[in-house]
């Protein structure tokens, strides 16, 4: 091989490991940067409660609220599920985080509540 054939081989192999370390660092930090829809959170919740029961209503609010608890302050999304277990059907309120969607405080409501 010539060494300006050496050369341009050289080149093109940098250039492609550079594309590839630029693509893959900036696929890195927007799959760790993306936050989860109310309604993707709700999918989510809905999945877990339907696992002893069936989903009979749920509901989510759209806008992220502040939940306090000790010295934290975790972004949430609020939302409701109804569920039926065998012949009972009960109706619970819960606040789920919104980066991760995991539930962080789940409350039965009381029939007249509901």
């Amino acid at each position: 091989m010539k060494k300006n054939e050496e050369q341009l081989l050289g080149f093109g192999l940098g250039c492609g490991f550079a594309f590839g370390l630029v693509t893959g660092l900036t696929s890195m930090k927007a799959y760790k940067e993306k936050k989860l829809t109310s309604q993707r959170i709700l999918k989510k919740v809905k999945k877990h409660f339907s696992t002893n029961g069936e989903i009979q209503a749920s509901w989510i609010f759209q806008e992220v609220q502040e939940f306090q608890q000790l010295d934290l302050s975790i972004p949430v999304f609020e939302g409701g599920i109804t569920r039926l277990t065998g012949e009972q059907i009960t109706t619970y309120k819960f606040l789920a985080d919104a980066k991760t969607g995991t539930l962080v405080h789940i409350e039965e409501v009381e029939e007249e509540d509901a």
